[in-house]
């Protein structure tokens, strides 16, 4: 059984910023947003969460490991990062924001703490 921690975030979760202006040499079909993600992950050595398939490939390409973020959200609500009931409340939102396809909305709704 999984204990959660109804008061503060897991102990594996960490969260930086990228403030300065990113130059990149071609920067393609990504924003410059995207780019801090991706300038992020590799100089932290962390992993990259995304709904982007263009820049999920970019980050892949430079060695950066990569998850797709409907599965991270399925993973992080399973191992008590975030409330049964704020998943529940805000879970809609995320499937009509991130457009995520009817199978995997059907695996995230579906989805039940250990």
């Amino acid at each position: 059984m999984v204990r959660c921690d109804i008061y503060g975030p897991p102990a594996w979760l960490s969260l930086s910023a990228v403030t300065e202006q990113i130059t990149v040499d071609n920067p393609g079909q990504l924003s410059q947003f995207d780019w801090r993600g991706i300038v992020l992950a590799e100089s932290t050595e962390g992993m990259l969460i995304t709904k982007d398939k263009r820049m999920k490939a970019r980050a892949e390409d430079r060695d950066i490991q990569t998850r797709w973020s409907a599965g991270f959200l399925k993973e992080t609500f399973e191992s008590c990062g975030i409330s049964r009931s704020q998943y529940r409340s805000n879970l809609d939102d995320y499937i009509a924001d991130a457009f995520v396809p009817a199978d995997v909305a059907t695996v995230l709704r579906d989805a039940e703490k250990s």
